[in-house]
Order: structure tokens, then sequence, then C-alpha cells
């Protein structure tokens, strides 16, 4: 007995407990029911009430303005559910708002005016979620809303506002008004379901790091900013200034559903080192200008205007990328991963539609402009194809086109120290690689070039590698080495002009109106050098060694030696050789007209004696020494002023004088 009353006694003393805890846990929410409210504002704001609208909608009546139309408004928490938010600015009876219906006056605004900006500021340690619509009831008004714990936005938007700047930055004020925002902390978030800024002229999202992961939606007529890191942002000039703080991540991460449409985008990451990274749609009727310390990645990017990238670090283009005047880079690397069109407003004016400042650019895509293209860049790689209805000009110190395509309806100056044209093609003047390719076309394209033209063919100031590579133009030069031109070609329509020490067309095709070669070495080894002019090469050691060298007009060849063994030198005029040593084992000399299959016909010689009496320069004046063995000599008159050292199964014929001055004269039959 004693034994359950002593149980009675314990089981009274735990519901007595209980009982406490219950009663105690009551009145504190009975006192503190705001703890789980959206809403709290903080004890030290002044005037700022929470209330709700008679629909049921949040409501906040905002605190009276200064003198200068700037409400204050301090808030422990700031939550918007999807129903949304009224800020009441309205000092009549009562008014209609679009998201809550018949919005009362707010009495904070019986004694002055409504405010031009309200200000809401988190004090408490809770991010704000904005998921619903926040309207401004009563005069239209700016807004800023701050907090250093972070701002996410799923689904929200804004309403008889202006302007909006959502901050995770601290609030620089004078005289209650604002004066600047200072961040060096805080994350905003846009969710999937994105934000709504059409009624907006203004939407500015200031943070320490900024993540897009769905569509901010506004008007033409609305600029949306979107500027990342440790900043001072000076609200009245909209002026961003970096704090030159470092982070090593992306500041602006803007994902695959993450888009941008607007009438004008800046996209600005503060912090060194720190990224921009848009895989979405950036879409504006004016500029969209991406500014970082760190790497800039874009996806589609289409602007009614100019696409701006600027950083000391890396720009990559990943997405097709639209400008209807210019898109500027300035980075210490590019690369262009994909199409590129630009300059179609500007077409007319010949405007610079395509600008590049870069250390190393790389091109893999199709770079489609309506203006001029200025790239300058120590390393330039094209694997793609650069078009321009303009002038094209590259300026650094290496350009690989290799397998890529370079091409102008103007002219095409590449003001570089080597260029390696391996299998590429660079095109002036209008010239289609199809064309380019088919001689015929090419004879049409001699037809539609206008004379008038100003800005016309190709000027290489450094070395060439053309290595099975097409070089085309109306007027071609190349300033340095031609290193290699193996199955390659380089044609001109008009003047050709080959301005290096070193000339390699091995296995090459030079073709043009050639006037004059001035080299220490050309090496024509199986190749062709064709020109409708006189042709007029200095070079101390030259080697033809089955290859083809033509001057309508004629051929001079200066120098020390001269291979020419199975090669063909030919011209319709005549051929002065003033070399030391011509070796013409096996080769062809043959002046005023006559052709290869024609010298070894008497009777077409005779034809060719007929037809070219007339000429005033004529025939063949070689003034070194000659190995002629197996070889053709032949013209109207031919001249060796120096030693015949070999013509075993050779021929030197001339239709009329033969000149031989030498002090030997070897025309053994065998050696």
């Amino acid at each position: 007995m004693k034994k359950n009353r002593a149980f009675e006694g314990l089981s009274e003393y735990f519901k007595d407990r209980i009982l406490q805890k219950t009663i105690a846990f009551v009145m504190l929410l009975f006192f503190n029911f705001n703890i789980f409210a959206d809403i709290v504002p903080d004890p030290a704001s002044i005037g700022t009430k929470v209330t709700k609208t008679a629909s049921g909608i949040d409501q906040i009546d905002i605190a009276a303005p200064n003198k200068n139309g700037t409400s204050y408004n301090s808030l422990k928490e700031l939550q918007v559910s999807e129903q949304g938010l009224i800020l009441n600015n309205n000092k009549n009876v009562v008014i209609n708002t679009q998201i809550a219906g018949l919005v009362v006056r707010n009495r904070n605004l019986d004694n002055g005016p409504e405010a031009n900006l309200i200000i809401t500021e988190v004090t408490g340690k809770n991010k704000t979620n904005i998921n619903g619509i926040v309207e401004v009831a009563g005069k239209r008004a700016d807004l800023v809303m701050a907090n250093r714990n972070g701002i996410f936005v799923n689904g929200g938007g804004f309403l008889n506002s202006d302007r909006v700047t959502l901050t995770t930055g601290s609030l620089q004020m004078k005289d209650g008004d604002l004066v600047a925002i200072d961040v060096s902390q805080g994350h905003i978030g846009i969710g999937e379901k994105g934000i709504d800024a059409l009624s907006l002229t203004d939407l500015e999202l200031l943070g320490k790091t900024i993540d897009i992961a769905g569509v901010i939606k506004a008007s033409r007529e609305t600029r949306v900013m979107v500027s990342a890191g440790g900043q001072t942002y000076q609200y009245k000039t909209k002026e961003v200034k970096s704090k030159g703080e470092t982070y090593s991540g992306i500041a602006v991460d803007g994902k695959a559903a993450g888009s941008m449409y607007a009438g004008k985008i800046d996209i600005i990451s503060n912090d060194k080192g720190a990224g921009v990274n848009t895989k979405g749609d950036l879409v504006s009727v004016d500029d969209v200008v991406l500014t970082a310390n760190g790497d800039i990645t874009t996806n589609k990017v289409n602007a009614g205007k100019k696409v701006v990238y600027k950083t000391p670090k890396k720009v990559r283009i990943k997405g097709e990328t639209t400008s209807g005047k210019k898109v500027q880079i300035k980075a210490k690397e590019t690369e262009i991963d994909a199409k590129v069109i630009t300059g179609y407003l500007e077409e007319a004016l010949g405007e610079k539609a395509f600008e590049i400042e870069s250390d190393k650019t790389k091109i893999t895509s199709k770079i489609e402009v309506q203006g001029k293209v200025d790239i300058k860049s120590k390393e330039t790689e094209n694997k793609g194809e650069v078009f321009a209805t303009e002038k094209i000009n590259i300026t650094g110190q290496k350009l690989d086109n290799s397998n890529g395509e370079i091409r102008s309806n103007r002219k095409i100056e590449l003001d570089v120290t080597n260029t390696v044209n391996k299998k590429g093609y660079i095109l002036s003047d209008g010239l289609t690689k199809e064309e380019a390719k088919q001689e015929e076309e090419s004879k049409k394209e001699d037809n539609k070039k206008v004379d008038t033209e100003t800005e016309k063919g190709i000027n290489i100031t450094g070395a060439v590698d053309n290595t099975e590579g097409l070089i085309k133009g109306r007027e071609v030069r190349i300033g340095g080495n031609l290193t290699g031109n193996a199955k390659g070609k380089v044609e001109s329509i008009g003047a050709l002009t080959l301005d290096g020490k070193v000339i390699d067309n091995k296995n090459g095709t030079l073709k043009g109106n050639i006037k004059k070669i001035n080299a220490n070495k050309f090496i024509n080894d199986e190749g062709r050098i064709l020109t409708n002019e006189k042709l007029d090469i200095a070079a101390k050691e030259g080697s033809n060694v089955r290859g083809e060298i033509f001057g309508s007009e004629g051929v001079k060849i200066v120098g020390e030696k001269l291979n020419n063994l199975s090669g063909e030198i030919r011209s319709n005029r005549k051929i002065e050789l003033d070399v030391v040593n011509t070796v013409n084992k096996k080769g062809y000399i043959l002046s005023d007209g006559l052709t290869k299959e024609e010298a070894k016909q008497e009777e077409e010689s005779n034809k060719k004696e007929e037809n070219t009496k007339a000429e005033t320069e004529k025939g063949i004046n070689i003034t070194g020494a000659v190995d002629n063995t197996e070889g053709l000599i032949k013209g109207r008159e031919v001249r060796i002023g120096g030693n015949l050292t070999g013509n075993a199964k050779g021929k030197v014929e001339s239709i009329g004088a033969l000149t031989l001055d030498g002090k030997v004269i070897d025309n053994k039959t065998e050696h």
C-alpha cells in the first residue's frame, strides 16, 4: 500500500512539471507570436508597421520618408510568400492594387509626401526569400532590399517601381539618404522560377556571389545589372568600384536555364580571380557588357548593339553570339567555339564590328562580320572561318591558319611575324573558297573586280608557310620569307610581290604579276613561278629542279648560281641570265614564245621565227658559264658570255644570231 502511494506521488510530480512546461511554452508563443512570422519589424525601426491587407496579403506600412523622399525600414525578418507583399506608399483613403485589391492609406504618410525610395534592410540572421510579387501601393517608388545574410528569388517580381536593387551589402546612409552600398559578403540566388522585372527600368543585383538558375525577364527598356564580389556601389551615379578582394571561384554563375532578357545587360565580377559563367541566354535590345577579374564563359548572347567582354583572364564563347554593331573582347586569352555574327547595323558605315585584344586567341567556329575585323593577339590560331565585308587586320607574333579560312570582300592585312597557312585559305576581294579552287571561276573574278577600290588585296608582313594552302587576292604581298609552299598556291589577279630573303616554292605555285624577287635564295624545285609581267629575280642562289619559270614579258635572273636541272625557263620575249654559273642539265631555256613541245619540232620553230620578227626584246643572253648537258637553249638570238662547260646530248639553237664568248666551248657528245 505504501509502495503504491509512493508511485502516485511521483506521478503527480511529473504531471505538474509537464503542465508547467506546457503553460510556459504557450505563454512564449502568445507573447512572441512574431518569431514565426514572415515579416518582423526591428524594434529600433521608427514607424514601420507590419499588417495584412483586407485580402490577407502581407503588408508593410512604410516609415515616413525624409525630406528627400527616402523611407528607411529596418526589419528583423523579411520573407515574401507566393501571395506577395504590399509596400504601402498610399496616402489616399483607399487605392487599388494588382495583387491585393483595395489597400487603405498608410497613416505614417499623413503629415508628409509619399516616398520616392523605399529601403528595407534586414538586421536579423536569416536570408530573405522572395517567392511572390512585391508591389508598391500608391505612388510609384524605387526599391532597395538589403540583407547581408543573402537573398533568394524564386518566382518573385516587382510592380509599381522603376528601379529595384537587391543587395547583400551594408547600406551607407547620410542624413537619412542612401549614399552607397558596401558589399563584402552574402549570396544572391535566382531560382528556377526566375524573376519578373518587366515593369522596371533598372534591376540591380549586388552580392558577393550570384547564381542564376531561372529566367530574368525584363522589358526592352530595362537595364539589368548583375555585380558580384567585394565592391562599393554609388547609388545615385550607379558607379561600381572594386575593393580589390580575391576570390578563386565563379562569382556570377548562370545555369543552363538561367537566362536574361532585357534592354541592356551588365554583368560584373569585381574580385581578383573571380569569374563569370553563363550557361543560359543573354538577350538585350541594347548592349551586353561582361566585366570580370576572372574567366568569362558565355553561351548564347544576342545584343541589338554591342557585346563587350573585359577581363585580365580568359574569355570563352561557347554559344552563338549575335550583335547588331560590334563584338569587342579584351582578355589575356580568347577562345571562340561558337558562331559569331556581328555588325549588320553598321555595314554601310565600314566600322570595326569585331575586335579582339588578347595575348592568345583561338577560333574554331565561324565569325561573320558585316564591317571590319581587328585582331591584336600575340598568338592567333584559326581552325574555323573568319569572314568580313570590310578589311581584316590581324596583328601579332604568330598566326596559325592551318585548316582555317580568312576571307574578306576587301583587303586582308596580316602584320604578323610568322604566318602558318597549312591547308588553309587566305582570300581577299570577295573570293570564296569554292571559286578560288576553280581556274574558270578565278578568271570570272578578274572581270568582277573594280579598279577604283582603295583597300584591296593581301599584305603579309612576315614569314609565311603556305604548305598545301591557298593565298589569293587582287594583289598579294609577302614581306618575309616564304618558308614553304609545297602543294600550295600563292596567286594574285594583279601584282604579286615577294620581298623575303628566302623564297621556297618547292612543289608549289606562285602566279600573278610578279615584277621582282630580291632574295638570297629561291627554290622552285618541282614548282611553278608564272607571271604575265617581266620577271626580275635577284638571288645569290637559285634552284629550279624540275620546276617551271615563266615571264610573259621577259625573264631576268641575276645571281651566282642557277640550277635548272630538268627545269624550264620560258618567256614570250627575252631571257637574261646574269648568273656566274648556270646548270641546265636536261633543262629548257626558251625565249620568244617557244614552248617545250614546239622547241622539239623544227617546223614549229620556223613558225615562231615568222611570227616574232617585229619583236624588239628578243632572244637569250647568258653572261656566265653554262652546263647544258642534255639540255635545250633556244631563241631568236642566243648569246653565252661565259664558258660552255658541257653540252653532251644538248642543244644550243638560235633562229638568228648565236654568239659564244667563252674561253672554253665544250660541245662533246659524251663526257
